[in-house]
């Protein structure tokens, strides 16, 4: 069998930024005879505009939506990352922040250094305390692993999704390839 040359053009597009930022909706259930008001916080990645300070942040855009929510007067929520596939480190530990009250969240270290470094939310402010579900699923990957477990580990949220995880947030070793 002979082999064939099949010729592809890439072509870039602009992402709008819009269609990927954090979002809230609402929905209405019963549960228990009661009526109960639950917001779905859609977090499809961990996004933050290095180039300026006062650049658009996951982190700003959550806590503004979180405030929404309690104006809302949601009785639960759910924060969706099951596709979210990771992004600003940073910003997963802020985020963090926003349902704790401080704590550690994650540790590196460099491939070449054996310095470790402990990433930690320090401000004691809790923007969200109540009832708090963290929605995952085989494309959860990285930052959104790293938050969904801080907030498992430190007794906020209860995780539900598939039977794991992309396994990037656990452990990420860096190696050269041979030339």
């Amino acid at each position: 069998q002979g082999m064939k040359t099949l010729k592809v053009t890439l072509q870039r597009k602009k992402i709008n930024l819009e269609d990927e930022a954090a979002q809230i909706s609402y929905i209405h259930r019963e549960v228990g005879g009661k009526k109960t008001k639950i917001g779905i916080l859609n977090l499809p990645s961990f996004y933050y505009d290095s180039k300026s300070p006062d650049g658009r942040s996951c982190y700003k855009d959550v806590k503004r939506l979180l405030k929404e929510a309690q104006k809302e007067k949601v009785d639960a929520l759910v924060l969706d990352l099951s596709q979210n596939g990771g992004g600003s480190l940073e910003d997963a530990v802020k985020l963090t922040g926003l349902f704790i009250k401080t704590g550690n969240i994650v540790k590196t270290q460099g491939a070449r250094s054996s310095t470790i470094e402990v990433l930690a939310d320090q401000d004691p402010e809790v923007n969200y305390s109540g009832p708090l579900v963290v929605l995952t699923s085989r494309a959860s990957a990285s930052a959104s692993e790293i938050l969904a477990v801080a907030l498992r580990d430190y007794g906020r949220a209860i995780i539900v999704g598939g039977d794991h995880t992309f396994g990037k947030g656990s452990v990420q070793q860096v190696l050269p390839l041979p030339k």
